[in-house]
């Protein structure tokens, strides 16, 4: 602290001295909402204070705007929720297809061979997977938020076509307390079918006039333009998939498999409003 380095300087030090002892860590081991707090907090102690004796210390440019992008005004200050949740959802990633005792945990929540698109049951007892879990629903709800803000994105990708055919209906419906629909949506499940593509599928061929008025009924839960992207979906055509992309903005795509922690950790920030541009 005695050699005056400047912001950007400090920064580097943090990431390359301080983060580098944590990251093992968060990989294995679940952190606690107020330890996130106090390595944040003697992170930014480290960033301005002069004297590390010092109980109070002034920041003169808020944590927002320094965490941002350097194309955004920032200096990529690190957010360590933002990095839990980063390396526990590539340990997520990782495992899902390795010989490894957390994949048959996996495997008994209900998941099949795919990582799914979104997650009502939340597993507790375990916190790389439960984090995980969470992380991927932002992740899926940023996907469909994007869709209905882009007037193009929801007709001309494939991958997002293919992903919001492949909704699980009974999760979405879960997921947003949608209990009543729920129930009614049982008997149509039982028939086979679950996703809303499939749904949409039986819509346009169905000659049951109590089944359509049920099917459409579940329809209009689901924005305009995620069902119009939907529609373009094939079950005959494409296989199921679960999220097997990660929107990263600006119309790019990254598959799941190929992720970085860097690539996540920067989604992160944008999705759960971490970041702030100046003006």
């Amino acid at each position: 602290m005695c050699r005056n380095l400047t912001l950007e300087g400090k920064i580097l030090t943090v990431k390359t001295y301080g983060l580098s002892q944590l990251i093992y860590n968060l990989q294995c081991y679940e952190i606690k909402s107020k330890d996130i707090l106090e390595v944040e907090r003697l992170i930014f102690k480290f960033i301005w204070c002069k004297d590390w004796g010092k109980s109070r210390w002034v920041e003169r440019i808020k944590r927002k705007v320094l965490k941002a992008e350097f194309s955004e005004g920032g200096l990529k200050a690190p957010d360590i929720d933002c990095l839990n949740k980063a390396l526990k959802l590539r340990q997520f990633i990782r495992t899902n297809k390795a010989n490894h005792p957390i994949n048959y945990i996996l495997k008994n929540q209900d998941n099949d061979e795919v990582i799914k698109q979104e997650y009502n049951r939340i597993v507790e007892f375990d916190p790389i997977v439960r984090n995980a879990q969470s992380t991927i629903n932002h992740l899926s709800d940023n996907l469909k938020e994007e869709v209905k803000r882009s007037e193009v994105l929801g007709s001309s990708s494939t991958i997002v076509i293919n992903m919001m055919g492949f909704i699980d209906i009974q999760i979405f419906l879960r997921r947003r307390g949608e209990l009543l629909l729920d129930c009614l949506f049982q008997p149509i499940k039982a028939m086979g079918i679950e996703t809303l593509g499939e749904l949409l599928e039986e819509i346009e061929h169905t000659m049951d006039v109590n089944k359509l008025a049920l099917l459409r009924q579940i329809e209009k839960r689901f924005p305009t333009e995620i069902t119009e992207a939907a529609k373009n979906y094939s079950s005959e055509l494409n296989e199921k998939v679960g999220i097997s992309h990660i929107y990263l903005g600006n119309d790019k795509f990254v598959s799941i498999e190929d992720i970085q922690v860097s690539q996540i950790q920067t989604l992160l920030k944008h999705i759960l409003s971490k970041i702030e541009t100046p003006d």
